[in-house]
């Protein structure tokens, strides 16, 4: 039997079915798509869902992260739902360019042609970078080897690394 979306008694049973939306921020939600969801059944999130140099954190029921994430909707809920995707960043060097959360600190290490190395310097990221040339404060070298670090910007700790070598 279908209920109806209106207004009624506070006693009146949950409207069957009641939507689901699922912002994806720029993400793509590749299988398991929820669109509603029906009162004594529920249904689960999905969790084939993408967004290039990002890993997916999971859905959470509102768009500061708060709490723990959801993975389902329970048979016992009712009303339209709004699960928002948390993303963090993948640290990563492609072709010279990185990804890296804002905070991170990038190095970047000069060496001369016999492998010592003859200069370093280091940059915290102000913002974001996706995909992105590393920041010109750095002083990549136009040529010669080097070598790009990546480090948490609280513990040190290595996040990545890479080595280029100009002509």
């Amino acid at each position: 039997m279908r209920r109806s979306c209106s207004a009624g008694a506070a006693d009146a049973p949950p409207a069957d079915p009641a939507g689901c939306i699922l912002p994806a921020d720029g993400g793509t939600i590749n299988s398991g798509n929820v669109t509603s969801y029906t009162h004594g059944a529920g249904a689960t999130l999905p969790t084939d869902v993408t967004k290039a140099g990002y890993a997916f954190g999971g859905w959470y029921a509102n768009d500061q992260f708060a709490g723990e994430a959801v993975t389902k909707i329970g048979a016992s809920e009712t009303g339209d739902k709004t699960f928002y995707a948390k993303w963090t960043l993948v640290p990563s060097f492609d072709g010279g360019k990185v990804t890296a959360p804002k905070g991170a600190v990038l190095i970047c290490a000069a060496y001369e042609a016999g492998g010592r190395m003859k200069a370093a310097q280091s940059v915290t990221l102000d913002r974001d970078y996706v995909n992105e040339a590393p920041p010109a404060s750095l002083g990549v070298p136009a040529s010669g080897s080097y070598k790009l670090m990546l480090v948490d910007g609280a513990t040190f700790a290595p996040l990545c690394t890479a080595w280029e070598k100009k002509a």
